[in-house]
Order: C-alpha cells, then structure tokens, then sequence
C-alpha cells in the first residue's frame, strides 16, 4: 500500500475502500476519539502561525517534521508543497488525502460573538478564517491513525506522482 500526503496541498495517499473493510470501524471509530485532544491542540497550534499561500515554509517545515515522526517519507514538489507516502507493501485499492496550508491576508478578531477565542493568529493581518488549520490537523491525525493501523490494511502502489497546479 502506498499512501501519498501532499502539502500546499498535503496529500495523504492510502487504502480506503480495503482499509476499511478489514479494520472493524469501531475501531477506527475508537482511534478518532481517542485522537481528539491532540486534533485540537494541534489544530490550535496551526491556526496561531497561519501562513499566506506560497510563503507557508515554516508550515511545510513543522508537516514535514510530524510526517518524519510517523516514518513516513516525504517527497518535495514545487513551492511549499509535498506528499508523504505509507507503503503497507501489499496489494490493494489506493486512497489520497488531501489539505490546503496556505491562510488569508485577514486581520483576525481576538473574540467571538460572546467571548474571547481560545486561539488567535500571532501573525497580524493573516489568518486561518479559510478553516486550513482544521483540515490540516484533521489530516495529520488521521495519517497518524492510518500508520498506526498499517499492517491491517491494503493498498496499491501508485504509478506517479500527484501533481500540483
């Protein structure tokens, strides 16, 4: 199986269709709600440092070093982009996830309509309003729940390279 993450775009390359039929959905189900802390600290993290399109480096750098952290490898593409690859070696359908990294030249209010956010950008004049960081942790949590699942799943080598526009 190999599964591609590709940022600027991430994409995430893996088994869908496979993985789940041999994994009993309770308990990726399981895997998700356990993960939920992590997905909102990270998601937190990502939207205070929110970067505009084509200059997100520090984004990609911090990605990439969450993709190192699971062995998956990681393949440059132009720009600030790439894709992470996990291989169970094993026949099978292919599944790619994919996110946005970039975020918006807006200036982020510090509250809400009724209190202060639990988290602001720290970048003045650009934020995440676009929902990028969400997705981004999103991905990022279920490449870790998919590595983590590997050896139950089934994935097709992919002939090439995604390509970005």
């Amino acid at each position: 199986m190999r599964t591609k993450i590709l940022f600027t775009y991430l994409f995430f390359v893996c088994p869908a269709i496979s993985l789940l039929a041999q994994i009993d959905s309770e308990i990726i189900l399981l895997k998700v709600k356990e993960a939920n802390s992590d997905l909102i600290a990270l998601r937190g993290y990502l939207h205070e440092r929110p970067e505009l399109s084509g200059k997100e480096f520090e984004t990609a750098k911090f990605l990439k070093a969450e993709m190192a952290k699971l062995g998956l490898p990681v393949v440059d593409v132009p720009g600030t982009g790439f894709y992470a690859i996990l291989d169970t070696k094993r026949p099978g359908k292919t599944i790619g996830l994919r996110t946005d990294i970039d975020a918006l030249p807006v200036l982020e209010s510090e509250t809400n309509l009724k209190q202060a956010k639990r988290f602001v950008s720290k970048n003045a004049g650009v934020s995440h309003v676009c929902g990028h960081d969400g997705h981004m942790a999103i991905l990022l949590e279920a490449a870790k729940i998919l590595t983590g699942l590997k050896d139950r799943s089934v994935v097709a080598d992919m002939p090439h390279a995604p390509t970005c526009l």
